[in-house]
């Protein structure tokens, strides 16, 4: 891994990582971790190719991947050339019994300590001890250990090794939080460290839903059988707090935190402007940028356009479009219809014949119900009913719900990974604008895509993006001058730092 990637991947304050249990065979783990890679890895691939109409299965199929080969490279197994297609599943065989041989003997290789813990990660249980004094307060051992081994652990998962990096990391982490115990003091001086009754009730409700969010998405983790919505629901309670350290109270703290220092980012930067040249100039380097990056890979052009980046050029053979979403009424419908997608598309029908066609029949039965309604769509738009009013009505893809998204669409082109294949066939046949295709599936439900009209390929012109540009340019000279700030702040703070008193 060069340098710079590995730059690009340092880890961030606050990730929670699970630690191995002590006393597991590394050879055991090595297994385990490719049959999760081939297969758990594969799948979410096969998902996110052929069913899901955004890539967020594909991206997190593709970070899982990154995750288990950097932990497999990490205890000694070579990703670039130990394919897991050469394994059996005898444990006798050739290359398993010398890669578990391999990493059971070379101590070197092993990431884990005696106590079951990432090698170099510091214990949190120690007799707190101040690690960096600065006019006006100092910084407790209890308070840096846990952020520090949170990145190490993330540092070693992301290749990295533990001696190279624990040092600098320790200094990274110091000089970092007692940044921010120095902008507080300097927030309480500006008067910018408490919260007004709105924004804290923007907090609590920014917070309730982000939890209630959390807890959706484990609900089908800890749903056993037999349990009612209640069981369910407080089994999911303890699960997140559990083994992911989330709480609506600690949602709160961190909703509240967040819109403490962005009220005095804002306060510091707000006098920072850019000139007319600057922004000029800012547009042809995006502009150089862009076309080289854009041209290379097309679907950076579309995260870019989806995310609100300032877009300067446009890549060949795209067109915008939208979509009418008829979404599965329960979230098991379209779990199930995951997985069968996902099989059935690396599956031969041929030959898988009888166990093909029943598995077909039943994802047929879960969209039966939504064909209904997109016929009933497709009808209402026939006689002359407006596909905005339909969207509102019948639903629509989450990114489409705001404008200027919702009128302007996403774009998409005939290459795309970020829909399923059904929903590029079915976009990109459509001949000419306003034009609807026939209902496409995606594990999400059916989608009616609407053809709004090709995007013009090429650089955009100035005059066309010149608010975007300058948003973009004064966000990163705010960004700088920011950093600048504290940087000052640090200096004039008289700071010592003890890291020899971190055991």
């Amino acid at each position: 891994m060069s340098e710079d990637k590995k730059q690009s991947k340092r880890p961030q304050s606050g990730q929670k990582r699970r630690r191995r249990a002590p006393g597991v065979p590394t050879a055991l783990v090595v297994v385990l971790l490719v049959v999760a890679l081939v297969i758990g890895g594969l799948g979410g691939f096969a998902i996110a190719r052929k069913a899901d109409p955004t890539r967020a299965e594909l991206n997190r199929a593709e970070a899982r991947n990154t995750e288990l080969e950097n932990i497999l490279t990490a205890i000694g197994y070579d990703v670039e050339h130990d394919k897991p297609e050469t394994w059996g599943t005898d444990a006798e065989d050739d290359g398993l019994a010398a890669i578990a041989s391999n990493a059971d003997d070379d101590d070197d290789v092993s990431v884990w300590d005696d106590r079951g813990m990432l090698q170099g990660m510091l214990a949190e249980d120690q007799e707190p001890v101040v690690v960096a004094e600065f006019d006006g307060g100092e910084l407790l051992s209890s308070e840096f250990i846990p952020v520090y081994n949170d990145e190490l652990s993330t540092a070693i998962f992301d290749g990295y090794d533990t001696e190279e990096i624990s040092s600098s990391l320790v200094e990274e982490v110091l000089a970092r939080q007692v940044g921010e115990k120095l902008r507080r003091q300097d927030a309480a001086k500006l008067g910018l460290d408490k919260l007004t009754d709105a924004e804290e009730a923007k907090v609590k409700a920014a917070a309730a839903e982000e939890f209630e969010d959390s807890v959706r998405a484990a609900w089908e983790i800890v749903a056993e059988d037999g349990m009612n919505d209640e069981q369910i629901r407080a089994a999911v309670v303890d699960y997140l707090k559990q083994s992911e350290g989330i709480t609506l109270e600690s949602l709160e703290e961190e909703q509240r935190e967040n819109l403490l220092e962005n009220k005095y980012r804002d306060a510091v930067v707000k006098d920072v402007t850019v000139t007319d040249e600057e922004v000029k100039a800012h547009y042809e380097e995006l502009l150089e940028e862009q076309k080289a990056d854009f041209d290379a890979v097309p679907d950076d052009f579309f995260y870019a356009h989806l995310y609100g980046s300032a877009v300067v050029y446009v890549p060949e053979g795209f067109r915008a479009v939208r979509d009418i979403q008829i979404a599965f009424d329960d979230e098991n419908d379209g779990s199930t219809a995951e997985e069968l997608m996902a099989q059935l598309s690396v599956m031969d029908p041929n030959a898988s014949g009888e166990n093909y066609e029943a598995m077909a029949d039943q994802l047929n039965g879960l969209f039966a119900p939504l064909e209904t309604r997109a016929q009933e769509a497709v009808e209402k738009l026939n006689s002359g009913e407006d596909f905005s009013a339909l969207m509102d009505e019948y639903g629509c893809s989450e990114f489409l719900k705001n404008e200027p998204m919702r009128s302007q669409g996403y774009y998409i082109n005939s290459d795309s990974f970020i829909n399923s294949d059904e929903y590029v066939q079915g976009a990109m046949m459509l001949e000419r604008p306003g034009q609807v295709s026939v209902p496409v599936r995606s594990t999400l439900g059916l989608h009616l895509v609407q053809y709004i009209g090709d995007v013009a390929p090429g650089a955009i012109p100035l005059e066309d993006v010149q608010d975007a540009v300058k948003d973009d340019l004064l966000e990163i000279r705010r960004d700088e001058y920011y950093e600048d700030y504290v940087n000052d702040l640090l200096s004039k703070a008289n700071v010592k730092y003890y890291p020899e008193r971190l055991q």
